[in-house]
């Protein structure tokens, strides 16, 4: 499947698939949620300057999903985004 392909991709390390697949974990895109595990997907990708795992990983913090709700982080995250561009 496509999940399970973009997952082996993010395995392999290839950082747009971690972002990618972490989105999907977070919002249940053809897969099961996976609060915890989107979350460590999007925070592997965000250390690798991945803009949408930054804004994504914002949003998690934002409304504490997978985390506990950091609006502070939340802000930092989301502006780290913006300022990739």
């Amino acid at each position: 499947t496509k999940a399970s392909f973009m997952e082996e991709a993010a395995d392999r390390g290839i950082t747009k698939a971690i972002s990618q697949f972490g989105v999907r974990l977070l919002h249940g895109v053809n897969i099961p949620t996976d609060l915890k595990r989107a979350v460590a997907y999007l925070s592997d990708a965000a250390q690798k300057q991945d803009g949408e795992a930054l804004r994504q990983l914002g949003y998690a913090y934002a409304h504490g999903l997978g985390v506990e709700r950091n609006i502070a982080k939340a802000k930092q995250l989301m502006q780290a985004s913006v300022d990739l561009g």
